[in-house]
């Protein structure tokens, strides 16, 4: 389903094997994240009475106001900021350290790394830290283990998964991408829709195909470090009333993968269900190295 981390997975397989970015992505994704944060923090002030921030940031010598007027100036686009970068950053980080904007954002991968996005040009935060939406169909070769995979990477909205059917003949395994934090969700495409809900049905069409009967299907529950965030604030159990596990992140994670497998009506052993954070190198490797055995045992039967 869109936004559930597809394309991210796709750049920490590509990252992993040292198939780094291009210049011209690196460049494209910093302009992005640029923009972003300006747009952001400019809609901040807008909405500055709603949440009820404070004139003043730290000790009182460094106006809040001060710093929204530097950023209230930026240009949009990140190659005409000059030698306004120094100045830019600094707004930035001082904003950052306010408490009710820090919740009001929650950009954490990105204010945390500022100087990592552009000065120290971190590739591989700056490459995560971008989401493009994934339109069409977008194919790679991957060489992992003197093997060469074919992984294809398909848009997630109504509209993308009208494409899904073209690949299904010639696939061998499916990942299956869920943001964790979907059950509070609407769909971009229509907001009377949850998105978690919307992904349960998705999920029992595809799984339950008969051309993948015997396909192995990786259920990744994503977004695991947010998951633990948000169930704090917002309650699964007002979206899904079955649920009785309160505000704990074990309990929440285990009756989503209950709800997925329990759509499964295949033979058993088709479908391995993983709690992740593709975002964290850690976590995607752990989950791809057990990916990688599962393919490996299946082959080895045949």
């Amino acid at each position: 389903i869109s936004n559930s981390g597809k394309s991210t997975f796709l750049k920490q397989l590509h990252m992993m094997r040292g198939m780094s970015p291009s210049n011209i992505e690196l460049d494209e994704a910093r302009n992005l994240i640029y923009s972003s944060l300006v747009k952001a923090f400019k809609y901040v002030w807008s909405q500055r009475h709603v949440v009820d921030l404070d004139p003043c940031q730290g000790d009182g010598k460094q106006s809040m106001g001060k710093d929204f007027s530097v950023i209230g100036a930026l240009p949009d686009d990140f190659h005409q900021l000059g030698e306004d970068l120094e100045w830019a950053l600094q707004a930035f980080k001082n904003l950052w350290k306010h408490p009710k904007i820090e919740w009001f954002l929650r950009f954490q991968s990105m204010l945390d790394n500022l100087d990592r996005l552009f000065v120290g040009l971190d590739a591989a935060i700056l490459s995560l830290c971008v989401h493009v939406r994934t339109i069409g169909i977008y194919e790679s070769l991957v060489p992992i283990d003197q093997k060469t995979f074919r992984v294809i990477d398909i848009g997630g909205t109504r509209a993308g998964r009208k494409k899904w059917s073209h690949c299904l003949d010639s696939i061998d395994h499916i990942i299956f991408m869920v943001d964790l934090c979907s059950y509070s969700q609407t769909l971009r495409e229509d907001d009377g829709a949850n998105e978690m809900m919307e992904t349960l049905v998705v999920f029992e069409t595809l799984v339950n195909l008969p051309a993948l009967r015997n396909t192995l299907v990786f259920l990744f529950l994503n977004k695991a470090d947010l998951f633990e965030y948000k169930i704090w604030r917002f309650p699964i159990s007002q979206g899904f009333t079955d649920y009785t596990g309160g505000s704990s992140y074990w309990e929440g994670c285990q009756y989503f993968a209950n709800r997925f497998g329990q759509l499964d009506r295949r033979p058993p052993g088709k479908l391995h269900c993983y709690i992740t954070d593709v975002m964290n190198a850690k976590s995607f490797h752990n989950a791809w190295q057990q990916v990688q055995e599962k393919i490996l045992y299946e082959s080895l039967k045949f």
